[in-house]
């Protein structure tokens, strides 16, 4: 199957070894579809691309808005993966995990993160559990910072803490 385009796609790296990447993206022919697809790149000439994971929630899903993936450090293998969709007044995120299953997408209320330009992961707390620093649309309580602390989880996203 040749590769999708999306307009702003992410990809996140398969397992180490392998010539394998997870091209994540919002389709334009189906409105509010997150879609991921395996993308071998054995032969760089001719890569190709598989269907992991789809899910449909036009309330969640733009292809107007950036989105980024990450690894959780803190894990040996690249599954679960996180799936954050920028947005001025609201962020979506879910857990891509093995097998093609998609989390339900979820998003910290009253908050939204900047942009992927203003968000990095810095840190593992423990399997799973990854500390982000992000840019908010809002002052962080106690702080007058725009500046938060957020830990993603990656067994269920909607466990996720926003400091």
């Amino acid at each position: 199957m040749s590769i999708p385009i999306y307009s702003q796609p992410c990809l996140v790296p398969g397992a180490a070894g392998s010539n394998t990447v997870y091209l994540v993206g919002i389709s334009s022919i189906q409105t509010g579809t997150l879609e991921a697809y395996t993308v071998d790149l054995l032969n760089i000439n001719a890569p190709a691309a598989t269907p992991f994971a789809s899910q449909s929630n036009p309330q969640a899903w733009s292809t107007s808005q950036p989105l980024a993936c990450y690894n959780y450090p803190g894990l040996a293998s690249p599954i679960p993966f996180l799936v954050v969709q920028f947005g001025a007044f609201k962020t979506n995120f879910v857990n891509i995990k093995s097998a093609g299953v998609i989390d339900p997408p979820t998003f910290f209320p009253d908050v939204a993160f900047a942009s992927p330009k203003n968000f990095a992961i810095n840190g593992a707390a423990g399997e799973g559990s990854d500390w982000v620093l992000a840019i908010t649309n809002t002052t962080v309580d106690g702080t007058n910072s725009y500046w938060a602390g957020i830990r993603f989880n990656s067994s269920i996203a909607s466990s996720s803490q926003y400091k």
